[in-house]
């Protein structure tokens, strides 16, 4: 993707969809009263419905899955430069969307995850490690050209591996999403 304009329009449609992605679903676990089920479904089903930008820009909607892409060279080190940063700054301004919408009641942590008091961080970051892995290994299964089951699934795979993922890392309180924990930490 080495026209600009392409490039651009990629970048634009990365900062959209991770800035609805932080709205989204961070606004519903902080309004859900910490129900995991309801958490993991937010973050599942908006991943399904914002991986539908994958037209424009491959809809990463995570730097993980953007970088993984660069390590096996099925995108360009500069689209992912730019896709990144523009993952980042969107988590940032959804996070900010988010704060100015919700009730003072609710803007406290943004919906931000914590290492649960009984897990150290080595915990934290096997499960951070391997649900982001079973992410990245469901968005290359959705890819592949010669997986005839994914054709008639689309992005549906990549919304329940999110899903899947987040009812167990929200019990141990962890992030899933690098550009969703960083917009945590700067707002």
């Amino acid at each position: 993707m080495t026209d600009l304009k392409l490039l651009a329009k990629g970048a634009l449609s990365e900062f959209m969809g991770v800035g609805m992605f932080v709205y989204i679903a961070c606004g519903a676990a902080m309004t859900s009263k910490v129900d995991i089920v309801a958490t993991a479904m937010a973050f599942g089903f908006t991943i399904l419905v914002l991986a539908h930008i994958g037209h424009v820009s491959g809809g990463h909607i995570n730097p993980a899955v953007t970088f993984s892409l660069v390590v096996t060279q099925q995108i360009p080190f500069l689209d992912a430069a730019v896709f990144a940063s523009a993952q980042f700054l969107g988590a940032i301004c959804g996070a900010a969307l988010l704060h100015a919408s919700l009730h003072h009641e609710f803007t406290g942590c943004l919906g931000a995850n914590r290492i649960a008091p009984l897990s150290t961080v080595g915990e934290a970051f096997i499960v951070e490690t391997l649900t982001t892995m079973i992410l990245v290994i469901t968005v290359y299964a959705t890819i592949d050209p010669k997986n005839t089951n994914t054709k008639r699934m689309g992005v549906m795979p990549i919304g329940m591996a999110v899903m899947v993922c987040h009812l167990i890392a929200v019990c141990l309180s962890v992030f899933l999403h690098t550009s969703q924990a960083f917009s945590k930490h700067c707002g």
